[in-house]
């Protein structure tokens, strides 16, 4: 059964985006089909549910800051190893991947959402698992556990994105997916139209058994 490993390794973004508006938090979703041959969705949040790739330059310096210092893109040698790593996981195949790019919010972070989405306090996190978000809802009805594209998928996907800080669609900066024919080479890029302009976002996609 082959395992997949997708990694972060590009993103541009237009030189008329406003620098109030590069503050970036990006989420993916990725279908596939999973080592029982049943379709499954994994998301994920980059940098991390509670932090953030800061490009605006007035924050130059920051420990978050990963501007290019020449051209409106992210400077991957900036980016920690760690914060790369989008998803492992065991499939038979892929079948799709979207990703959103959002312009976020510096203000509350994962526990205050995760407190105002499940009413409940949270008494310890362990680690820190970039595609676990999802744990924090309930998982889907056995009806509806083979099928893509299901309300359980998006109730997922919406409680992820509240969980991130997202405020609404009016934060959303790019939108580009990519279906299974176009996720069989080793580097995938996502480039189209957005706010103030052309995005650009490249994936590695690492497969080995």
């Amino acid at each position: 059964m082959p395992n997949f490993e997708l990694t972060f390794d590009k993103f541009d973004f237009p030189d008329t985006l406003p620098e109030a508006r590069s503050t970036f938090r990006f989420l993916v979703d990725i279908r596939y089909i999973d080592p029982k041959g049943e379709f499954a969705t994994a998301h994920a949040v980059l940098p991390g549910l509670d932090s953030y790739w800061e490009c605006e330059k007035e924050h130059k310096g920051e420990a978050s800051y990963v501007r290019d210092d020449n051209s409106s893109q992210i400077d991957m040698n900036k980016v920690d190893e760690w914060d790369k790593l989008i998803v492992m996981l065991q499939a038979k195949e892929l079948h799709s991947l979207q990703i959103r790019v959002f312009d976020i919010e510096k203000s509350g972070g994962f526990l205050d959402k995760l407190k105002e989405y499940s009413g409940m306090v949270v008494e310890a996190l362990i680690g820190k698992a970039v595609t676990a978000a999802k744990d924090a809802v309930p998982g889907p009805p056995d009806f509806v556990k083979g099928a893509f594209g299901t309300a359980t998928h998006d109730v997922e996907a919406f409680a992820l994105a509240q969980l991130a800080g997202i405020r609404g669609q009016d934060s959303l900066l790019f939108k580009k997916s990519k279906n299974k024919g176009e996720l069989t080479a080793q580097s995938v890029i996502l480039r189209g139209e957005g706010t103030k302009g052309l995005y650009e976002v490249g994936i590695k996609i690492k497969k080995d058994g």
